[in-house]
């Protein structure tokens, strides 16, 4: 894999896509403002204009295109040695990239392209159930929590996100989500919605069960596809460190159902998954190639507010029925839980002080809200890990 974006591969990959799948004239038009949006004449008059805006008229510096993958996984392993992941919508024509680190060096294992995305999947999902794409994943993630496995409906996801013929890459069938009409979304075609035999969740809709096993199976879906993906990495390479990044990398129930296989000894996704995190490897990458310097591994997090430390004697917290603020007890020993805890409307999670993940850093957060307002999964759940409660 090339570690400059390259126009011409995306140019020449263009018509080979076209051929094999049924593309209609709507995409067709996306496809040429993508190519437009790669020129590098576009992106250095783009760049110029912002740099003015936020600078003034100094002397604007020089542009190194990189590949956007390779900015993701340059950016995120802490490890000497260790499989690492990069998967997110569509980077240049990329959606998912395995890669060997080995010291300093990257080597691309496999590579995912265009139009097999379980990013755009996941947004097209994250849309259907009445939430926004590219933000509201996490009400999808929370959502599944609520599911319960529906082999119907399990079925019906398995025909648009499915394994390859290798039985190891993803394949996803872009008919659902890219290529036909969208007159319910950007984000997926009319087909998906007569595949699911229901009409898209409005915003302002109640979700109900079959909102919950969709979420389910989607969320499954995904764990399934990646595992299978970073297992075979594991395997071939008989490294057992495994680093998470690109947006789909923000998926913390992912990233806990890979880590909770026995084959897989310690995992880091990177704090910075998306391509804010990308923009950090973009900036190591054009050093390395224009200097040669390479970045040290990654030990401590500037960019990142870590938070306060939490001593032990002062964990467990819930509202006072006599002070404004909260009150603090003795650290009690999971998994007990404080009669505050049995209590109406009351929320209960683990806390882990500045990323630890010892005993002595773990802290129990008791909550009750304030106002009556309707509770939903989406606004209550909590992220844990290991699999969904309800599997």
């Amino acid at each position: 894999m090339e570690r400059m974006t390259d126009t011409a591969r995306l140019l020449d990959q263009g018509p080979e896509h076209n051929a094999e799948w049924a593309v209609d004239d709507q995409t067709r038009v996306w496809q040429r403002w993508l190519l437009g949006w790669f020129d590098p004449a576009a992106m250095q008059c783009y760049h110029h204009r912002h740099w003015r805006k936020e600078f003034g008229d100094l002397r604007f510096p020089p542009l190194y295109p990189m590949a956007h993958h390779f900015g993701h996984a340059l950016a995120q392993s802490p490890f000497d040695q260790a499989v690492c992941l990069t998967i997110d919508g569509s980077g240049d024509q990329h959606t998912a990239v395995v890669w060997r680190k080995d010291g300093d060096a990257l080597e691309a294992l496999r590579e995912v392209f265009i139009p097999h995305s379980l990013g755009w999947f996941y947004a097209a999902i994250t849309e259907y159930l009445g939430f926004e794409a590219y933000d509201g994943e996490y009400k999808v993630m929370g959502l599944a929590a609520y599911g319960r496995p529906d082999p119907e409906l399990q079925a019906k996801v398995g025909r648009v996100v499915g394994v390859a013929a290798d039985g190891i890459e993803f394949r996803v069938e872009p008919r659902y989500l890219h290529h036909g009409a969208h007159t319910w979304s950007g984000r997926f075609t009319d087909e998906l919605v007569e595949l699911l035999g229901r009409p898209p969740r409005r915003p302002d809709d109640e979700l109900i069960r079959w909102h919950e096993d969709l979420a389910y199976a989607a969320q499954d879906a995904l764990e399934v596809a990646v595992s299978r993906l970073v297992l075979w990495g594991v395997r071939t390479t008989g490294i057992h460190e495994v680093c998470i990044g690109g947006g789909v990398g923000l998926n913390v129930k992912m990233n806990s159902r890979l880590f909770e296989h026995p084959e897989v000894d310690d995992l880091f996704a990177q704090p910075l998954c998306s391509d804010s995190g990308a923009a950090i490897g973009a900036a190591l990458a054009a050093c390395l190639e224009q200097t040669g310097a390479r970045p040290e591994p990654l030990r401590t997090w500037p960019w990142v507010r870590p938070g306060p430390t939490t001593t032990s004697s002062a964990c467990w917290r819930w509202p006072s029925s006599t002070t404004s603020g909260p009150t603090t007890s003795a650290r009690l020993s999971p998994p007990s839980l404080p009669p505050a805890a049995s209590s109406a409307g009351s929320k209960a999670g683990w806390r882990l002080a500045r990323g630890r993940s010892d005993s002595e850093a773990s802290s129990p957060i008791l909550g009750a809200p304030t106002t009556a307002t309707r509770s939903t999964p989406s606004s209550s759940s909590v992220s844990t890990g290991g699999r969904s409660a309800r599997r």
